[in-house]
């Protein structure tokens, strides 16, 4: 329990004071094993103490869980809240007079409400008998899933009435934040964002997303006038100020109606968010400016703004199709809607073939392979890997995912007529850089098909991307290591392969593609397939068509993987051309 002890993974000392805080003490324990879970689940729960708490960076139990950016992590937090519910939707149920006192407790039925207002059941009797309903794959859902963690059901077991209540459930709730920690603010912020950032993408209305219908998918997961204004909220903090004043409408609107939320306040920050976008909007330059502006300064006349357009739309129309550097952001944001800008010659080029000569081995079993552009090449190769690969690839990797970086992964010079805010709108989706047990099987395999050499040094070890619903990639182009400050040519990424893992349990539904702004056409996230490109010339010069992004994904989860080939390693392989300026071409069962 205490340093004297020895133990490296102590949470309070000999005096029950607790360790890395300042102030903060036990004041009532006992030594019963069960009644120490409950004690540490009340010091969790204690938000005004919450900035002071550092728990031991080296202890065996702690891992700061990442609820919007990692798939395991949202998923264990959903099948936490199902056992929940299943037990308390038991005891609303039970004859036992010791629930009497409980069943009509306020805070119970603000948090079970919530729960089946957003969850997918139609009956309340469904949460005894289903088993899994997928809520982390909806973002309004996974949304509202933290935000009742965080909020109500920190407030439901804070009671001493549920701890006297349910013993052995409190324990187990207690045993699991122990593990994965309660969600934090930044969380719930990404969360809201990520609904921002598939509004903007996919140039969706507001009122459909409240009402839970994405993509003409509908679910019963609604947001209320605060959840309208959370969401506001990290719209203006973004810089994202025509969809924070459609929020906040939207938040004024539903507030007459569900009393949840202070209008004035809301009527105070509409204010503000109206006062922010007319003086940074600049009529002179608007179309170079950022997307999320409306076409014109917004008055305070309630509703205006839908007699306005946003900027998105406009620059899409001017400057769709442009292959310059300049307008991929704005390609990107097509692309990713659905639409395709290959001309009829460019995709009259394209066509899919079985390779059954690239290696001998293919002879008895050759694979289906797909041109998705030509000059540059980009082939995608379905069916590389197996259910029990990409299992073993998740079981493997998965444990070592870590918080991702500000910027997009990879090398990234690109000057665009806009740019992201710094928050973390940019950032990638939860990554790690692995090995896993059959990384030499599928090496081999991914050598045959490809014809590059890629097993061992010969490449970059590989990087595992968890994108949560919601997740996105900013266009980027992949050539260089980030560690790689002197850009030694030996060690640039002459080609890139990108490995769609999703599995049977976990799969995109809508978006979640691979854009390629530059080229005109968006990448499906086919499970089991590969997406082969080359970033640089044969001369070492890097090829800007080949920049790309990952578009976020509307509904479910997408798993994928980067391996990234070393330029020095295929001296033999791809032997230079005698024209300068030629591509690099992926040949037709040993045609170029």
């Amino acid at each position: 329990m205490g340093k004297s002890f020895g133990d490296p993974g102590a949470v309070v000392d000999s005096r029950l004071r607790v360790l890395g805080t300042i102030g903060l003490r036990v004041i009532d324990a006992s030594v019963n094993l069960k009644r120490i879970g409950l004690l540490l689940l009340i010091i969790l729960l204690d938000d005004t103490n919450a900035h002071k708490f550092e728990r031991p960076r080296k202890s065996p139990w702690y891992r700061q869980s990442m609820y919007s950016k990692s798939i395991p992590d949202i998923q264990s937090l959903e099948n936490m809240e199902i056992h929940i519910v299943k037990t308390l939707t038991s005891t609303l149920f039970s004859p036992e007079k010791k629930y009497e006192g409980f069943k009509n407790d306020p805070l119970l039925h603000s948090y079970m409400s919530d729960y089946y207002n957003s969850s997918g059941y139609s009956d309340i009797e469904d949460a005894i008998r289903k088993e899994d309903i997928h809520i982390s794959n909806n973002p309004i859902c996974s949304y509202r899933l933290i935000h009742r963690v965080k909020f109500l059901l920190r407030d439901l077991v804070s009671q001493k009435l549920f701890r006297g209540t349910f013993r052995s459930l409190s324990w187990k709730i207690a045993y699991f934040f122990l593990q994965y920690s309660w969600p934090r603010m930044e969380d719930l912020e990404t969360s809201a964002e990520k609904i921002l950032r598939i509004q903007h993408v996919y140039d969706l209305g507001v009122e459909n997303l409240t009402k839970g219908l994405i993509s003409n998918v509908s679910t019963n997961c609604t947001l209320s006038s605060s959840h309208c204004y959370d969401i506001a909220r990290m719209a203006t903090k973004t810089e994202q100020f025509a969809s924070g004043i459609e929020w906040l409408e939207l938040a004024k609107e539903k507030a007459v109606e569900d009393k949840k939320s202070s209008i004035p306040f809301i009527e105070f920050s509409l204010w503000n968010a109206l006062e922010q976008h007319n003086e940074e909007f600049d009529d002179e330059i608007k179309m170079d400016m950022h997307p999320l502006f409306f076409d014109r300064e917004i008055t305070h006349v309630f509703g205006d703004r839908r007699n306005a357009t946003k900027l998105r739309t406009l620059q899409w129309e001017e400057y769709k199709g442009m292959k310059e550097n300049f307008y991929v952001n704005i390609n990107y944001l097509g692309l990713c809607s659905g639409e395709n800008l290959q001309t009829e010659k460019e995709k009259s080029q394209l066509f899919c073939w079985y390779e059954f000569k690239m290696h001998l081995s293919l002879t008895v079993g050759p694979m289906r392979l797909e041109f998705l552009s030509r000059d540059p090449d980009v082939v995608q190769i379905y069916e590389v890997l197996h259910e029990w690969e990409i299992q073993t690839m998740l079981t493997d990797c998965t444990p070592l995912l870590v918080e991702p970086p500000l910027s997009v992964v990879g090398y990234n010079t690109l000057h665009t007529m806009h740019f992201a805010p710094e928050t973390s709108f940019r950032r990638s989706p939860a990554t790690c850089s692995c090995e896993p047990s059959n990384i030499k099987i599928i090496e081999k395999r991914l050598e045959r098909v490809t014809g590059l050499a890629i097993e061992g040094t010969r490449s970059e070890a590989l990087r595992l991307l968890s994108y949560t619903t919601g997740g996105h990639n900013l266009p980027h182009f992949d050539g260089v290591p980030d560690m790689d400050q002197e850009k030694t040519p030996n060690i640039f990424r002459i080609a890139s392969l990108m490995l769609y893992i999703c599995s049977r349990l976990n799969n995109v539904e809508k978006g979640g593609g691979t854009a390629f702004p530059s080229l005109g056409f968006n990448a499906k996230p086919v499970k089991g397939s590969v997406l082969l490109w080359f970033n640089f010339y044969p001369d070492g010069s890097e090829d800007s068509y080949t920049y790309h992004g990952g578009c976020p994904v509307a509904l479910g989860v997408k798993w994928a993987a980067n391996k990234w080939i070393n330029y020095g390693a295929q001296t033999f392989k791809r032997q230079c051309g005698l024209i300068r300026d030629e591509r690099l071409k992926y040949p037709v069962n040993n045609v170029i």
